[in-house]
C-alpha cells in the first residue's frame, strides 16, 4: 500500500471498540485507493489474558484488515497514553503527519485524502486555543496514593496517567469553543 493507517487500540477501550465497525467499513475503501488498514492492540497484560477476547471483538466487529495483538513492547507502544491513537505511515514506514487522538473516524478519511493529493497535512501540534483539566484525586485509609495508573475517559478518547506524590492524576482537554 502507499499509505497505512495504523489504528492503535485496546480491548479496554470503550471508544476503540465504538469506532472499529466504521473502521472495517472504511477499509473497503481504502484499499480502493491502494491503502490499507492496520490495528495494533496493545494493553500491559500478558498476551494469553487478552488474546481471545481481542479476537471476539475483531469478529464481532466485521474487522478484516490485519491486526496485532499485543506487540512487544517498544518506543512507540510506551509513548501512546491515549486510545485510541491512529498514525498515517508511508510505505517505508515514516509517520506522515500528526497523529490523530480520539475516535474521530470522521477524520480518517480527509486526512488520506489529503495525504493521497499531496496536500499540507500538520506534523507539528498547535497549541490549543482553551483547555480544561480532569482532576482526580486518588487515595485510601492513609492518605494520597502515589503511582496509581487512572484511566481518564471522555466522548473520544481515553487516557491513562499515573497519580504524583499528592495523588492526583491530571488530563487537559481541549474545550469546544460553544462552552
Amino acid at each position: 500500500s502507499i499509505i497505512t493507517m495504523v489504528n492503535i487500540w485496546g480491548t479496554w477501550c470503550p471508544n476503540c471498540l465504538n469506532e472499529m465497525a466504521e473502521l472495517a467499513q472504511m477499509h473497503e475503501r481504502f484499499q480502493a485507493l491502494g491503502c490499507g488498514i492496520v490495528g495494533l492492540e496493545f494493553e500491559k497484560k500478558p498476551l494469553e489474558e487478552v488474546k481471545d477476547t481481542a479476537l471476539a471483538i475483531i469478529r464481532e466487529s466485521g474487522v478484516t484488515y490485519p491486526n496485532v495483538i499485543r506487540p512487544e513492547t517498544g518506543l512507540l507502544a510506551e509513548s501512546i497514553t491515549t486510545y485510541p491513537t491512529t498514525l498515517f505511515v508511508d510505505s517505508e514506514g515514516r509517520v506522515l503527519c500528526l497523529p490523530i487522538t480520539g475516535a474521530l473516524v470522521w477524520e480518517y478519511e480527509p486526512t488520506l485524502e489529503k495525504l493521497l493529493a499531496g496536500e499540507e497535512v500538520p506534523v507539528e501540534a498547535e497549541a490549543p486555543a482553551e483547555s480544561g483539566e480532569y482532576r482526580v484525586v486518588v487515595c485510601d485509609d492513609e492518605g494520597p496514593v502515589k503511582g496509581v495508573v487512572v484511566q481518564l475517559c471522555d466522548d473520544t478518547t481515553c487516557s491513562f496517567q499515573k497519580t504524583k506524590a499528592d495523588g492526583v492524576a491530571t488530563s487537559v482537554v481541549d474545550v469546544p469553543e460553544a462552552y
